[in-house]
Formats: structure tokens, sequence, C-alpha cells
């Protein structure tokens, strides 16, 4: 499946308004198909929308106008939008062991967990984590089970079994990563957590037309890190 960084000129989401950015000139591998992860690993090296469109303006991707609207995900094979683009400061939410500890660091905010469950109450290969963890909602005392059940968890999301080869799912990553950090981010809102102040963009440089240049190679062997010698057992 190919996706494309787009600009939404039109906030009810019609797919006439929404523009894809060539991202092609700027390295090949943004425009190949199966290209979630290097559009993730492209955007996470920007702070945020306003330091990767003054980028994208300066290439000539985006006009000056554009630089204000919304930037999105988009596939035009199953009419997918990803609302949200990954940012620096979600990079994390994009690393299974990262996000296994986060999830289970914020074990104690109940919303935050009970809503985590929610979202997935439908997936019904993941009743036995969801179980565990209302469970764990009414007796925190579970506590020693937990972290296990959260492995399993991302674990079932991410990867599928299909003819005895374990395949990664990166957009089931993606969205759960992605509504972590949403959920955790208006959480400390509602707490009245002051938020760092957003630093002046750093600018970026051009980049080669390797994989590398954006931390492709970075992210395939973390992948194979993960996947040698991983299989869990719960």
């Amino acid at each position: 499946m190919k996706y494309f960084l787009a600009i939404d000129e039109n906030v009810m989401r019609r797919k006439e308004k929404i523009k894809p950015i060539n991202l092609g000139k700027i390295n090949k591998a943004l425009d190949k198909d199966n290209n979630l992860r290097a559009l993730c690993s492209f955007t996470t090296t920007f702070k945020n929308k306003r330091e990767l469109c003054v980028f994208l303006q300066k290439q000539g991707l985006i006009s000056t106008r554009e630089m204000d609207c919304d930037l999105l995900l988009y596939s035009y094979e199953d009419d997918k939008i990803f609302n949200a683009v990954a940012y620096r400061a979600d990079a994390k939410y994009l690393d299974f062991r990262q996000l296994e500890e986060i999830i289970y660091k914020n074990r104690d905010n109940k919303g935050f967990l009970s809503a985590l469950i929610r979202h997935y109450a439908n997936y019904k290969y993941l009743s036995r984590e969801i179980y565990t963890i209302k469970s764990y909602l009414a007796e925190p005392y579970l506590d020693y089970k937990l972290y296990d059940v959260i492995r399993s968890f991302v674990d079932k999301l991410c990867f599928r079994q299909i003819n005895s080869k374990r395949i990664f799912k990166f957009d089931n990553l993606y969205n759960l990563g992605m509504l972590v950090s949403k959920l955790l981010l208006f959480d400390n809102r509602d707490k009245n957590v002051t938020m760092p102040k957003n630093e002046t963009p750093t600018g970026y440089k051009p980049l080669a037309d390797s994989p590398g240049s954006f931390h492709l190679e970075e992210l395939e062997e973390r992948l194979n890190k993960k996947q040698e010698g991983q299989t869990r057992l719960f």
C-alpha cells in the first residue's frame, strides 16, 4: 500500500480537497509502495508542522499559502486517512520497546488505560489482553502480570502469523503509537501541565537520495533486532 503526505485544503476531509505532496523529489524511498515507515521516519526528523512546512516550501513542494493548511497521511488504495502526522516528539511512540514502557509507566492512569482498551474493544484477538487490563483497573494489585500483558497487546497488534512467518504491520504500530501520544497529550492538558515552548526551527538540509539519510537503516536494524530470536512467551 502506498501512502502520501498530503495537504488538506478543506477541514471536511473531502477527497478532492486533499493534495498529495510529491516527496519523491526529495527521496525515492518516500514515493514507493509500503512507504508508511519511510514517511514517518522522514516527518519525525522535524519538531513540528511549522518546521516541516518551512522545509517543504523551500524545496518548492508547497506554496506559501499552503503552509497554513493541515497536513495528513493518505492512501488512495483503501481511502484511508491518518489525521495525525508524527513529529520528533512522537518518534518514541513508534518504537516497540519504548511504547511498551510508556504504556506500562502510565498504568496508574485509569482514564488512559480505559480509553486505550475501549478503542480496541472489537479486536477479538486482543480479548484476553483487554480482559486482563480491565481486571487490573478493578484490582491494581495484579500489577505483576501487567507488563507481560502489555507486551502481548503490542505484539499481537503489530505482527501477523502467516504461514509460520511473522509479518510486521507498521500501520498498526503507527495507529497505536499515535493514539497513545494523543491520549497522553490530552491528559497532560487536562492536568494543566506546562508544555515545552516551541523551539526556533532548526532548518533542514536537503536529503541525499539514500534511505540512510533519514534513519531508514536504523529502523530496519531496530526491527531486525526485535525479530531475531524474539519469539515471546506469555
